[in-house]
């Protein structure tokens, strides 16, 4: 596999607000809470330790991209990519869809899919408007990540 590793310098000097995913209910996305979280509490994955440790080439796997919840996914194809509602197209234009996504399994997600988005979702935006199917992601058990979450300190998102 000759895929790019992700850094987490370069995701946090590109994008310092919006780096680690959220789970929290939001009118325009839906639910993303995790099971067991208390009812509308702002949490976020903290990814520095799993991007600086986790990412091991055994956790590549090429996923089928409709098999991945993201937010924002039921907006496809309005309201994201150069026109994203997140950042205005900056992040989806200047992402490297080369460097594998992340995502987790045993974790809800509003579509109800095997997979939620942890990091990725513009690469995910860009193969979907390349006409790709599928992508290569590391692969995490939510189960054996799930004690990196945290309180949100930028719950003005």
């Amino acid at each position: 596999m000759n895929s790019k590793k992700l850094d987490i310098t370069l995701v946090n000097n590109k994008y310092p607000h919006n780096n680690n995913p959220r789970f929290s209910y939001a009118m325009c996305c839906g639910n993303w809470e995790y099971e067991g979280q208390p009812r509308l509490s702002d949490k976020v994955l903290d990814l520095k330790y799993i991007i600086d440790n986790m990412l091991t080439e055994d956790r590549l796997e090429t996923i089928k991209l409709k098999e991945i919840a993201w937010r924002s996914k039921h907006c496809f194809p309005y309201g994201v990519g150069e026109n994203c509602i997140c950042c205005g197209g900056y992040a989806y234009k200047n992402c490297d869809p080369t460097i594998p996504g992340i995502v987790a399994y045993n974790v809800s997600n509003p579509f109800d899919n095997k997979y939620r988005m942890l990091d990725g979702r513009h690469r995910i935006m860009r193969h979907l408007f390349d006409g790709k199917t599928e992508s290569e992601f590391y692969v995490f058990d939510f189960n054996e990540i799930k004690n990196f979450i945290r309180n949100d300190k930028y719950n003005d998102y």
